[in-house]
């Protein structure tokens, strides 16, 4: 019989250790379990390699707004193939953000389009569904406007960026 287990075992134990180095940068395990809804033993069984328990999201999740760590969930997004960019706040990143929310907002209305037209019939509700998410890209494209309309530090009166 072949096990369920669709990655190596050192995804899992990755998963494991990174969380009990969580755990660690919060307090230890009391200070972990004061400040989520599990266990103290609970907590100790999601570290122990040995043990079939792994925590669920929202216990890493609470751990990290703590700690100001994502532990457990960059060996997860990595063993999926994805990697986690913080968001901070830098020059720019007004209108980088505007832009990220432009580019999602149009891929909404593409997706939505898409489904509404995959049956040759468009209905009311598509309509307004599709209504909805270009108000959503048109409030982005007008913050993207605005964040580029504003001088800041990284843009010069000449157009050029000062390199």
């Amino acid at each position: 019989m072949s096990s369920p287990r669709q990655f190596h075992y050192a995804v899992y134990a990755a998963l494991k250790i990174a969380f009990r180095q969580l755990v660690m940068k919060v307090g230890g395990i009391d200070a972990a379990a004061a400040c989520t809804r599990v266990s103290r033993s609970r907590i100790s069984d999601y570290m122990n390699l040995a043990s079939p328990l792994f925590p669920p999201l929202d216990v890493c999740l609470d751990l990290a707004l703590v700690a100001g760590d994502l532990g457990p969930l960059i060996p997860a997004l990595q063993a999926l193939s994805h990697h986690a960019v913080r968001n901070e706040p830098g020059p720019g990143a007004d209108i980088a953000l505007a832009m990220a929310e432009l580019a999602v907002a149009g891929g909404r209305i593409a997706a939505t389009t898409l489904t509404a037209v995959s049956d040759g019939v468009i209905t009311k509700a598509e309509i307004l569904e599709i209504q909805r998410d270009a108000g959503v890209a048109r409030r982005a494209l007008d913050r993207v406007d605005a964040a580029a309309a504003r001088p800041s530090a990284d843009h010069t009166d000449d157009g050029e960026d000062g390199s």
